[in-house]
C-alpha cells in the first residue's frame, strides 16, 4: 500500500516485496530507527508508519545520509482525508525526537496527493529524480 500506484493503473503484485530494493523496507527489524505504528479502527487496520535507518550501500529511494532515517506511510484508501495520515507521522516524529533523532527523509512521486500532506507537515524538497522527490523534514 505504500507504493505510489497512479488512479489508472493495476497495483502491482504481492510478489513485488521479494524484490531486494523492496525487501530492505519489511525485513530484520530490531535496528536503532527502526520504529512504526499502527492506526486501529475496531480491529480493521486502517494504516501505518514506519521507518528504518540505511546505510549508503543499501540506500533506500528517500535516502539522504546515514544518520537520517527514511519514512514510509500507508492509509487504507476508506481511512484517508481525516487526519489519520498526520496523527501517526506527527507521533513518530515525537519518537525520532526522544531517541535524538535530527531529521527525516522520504520519497514520493510528484502526482502523489500525499505530497501536500508532506508539505503542510514541513518537509523539503532536497532532490528530484525522474517523478520522484526525495525530501525531508528537521525534527
Amino acid at each position: 500500500m505504500a507504493i505510489y500506484v497512479p488512479k489508472d493503473a493495476s497495483p502491482p503484485p504481492l510478489s513485488i516485496l521479494n524484490q531486494p530494493s523492496l525487501s530492505k523496507y519489511i525485513e530484520k527489524w530490531g535496528r536503532v530507527y527502526d520504529l512504526a505504528l499502527v492506526a486501529d479502527d475496531n480491529g480493521t487496520l486502517a494504516g501505518a508508519v514506519w521507518c528504518r535507518l540505511y546505510g549508503a550501500a543499501e540506500r533506500g529511494y528517500g535516502y539522504i545520509d546515514d544518520q537520517t532515517p527514511e519514512l514510509s506511510i500507508a492509509i487504507k484508501e476508506n481511512f484517508r482525508n481525516r487526519g489519520l495520515g498526520t496523527a501517526l507521522m506527527t507521533k513518530l516524529f515525537d519518537l525520532l525526537r526522544e531517541k535524538g533523532c535530527q531529521q527525516v527523509s522520504l520519497s514520493v512521486d510528484q502526482k502523489n496527493k500525499a505530497l501536500h500532506l508532506y508539505l503542510r507537515l514541513g518537509f523539503e524538497t532536497i532532490t528530484s529524480e525522474g517523478t520522484a522527490f526525495t525530501m525531508k523534514k528537521v525534527l
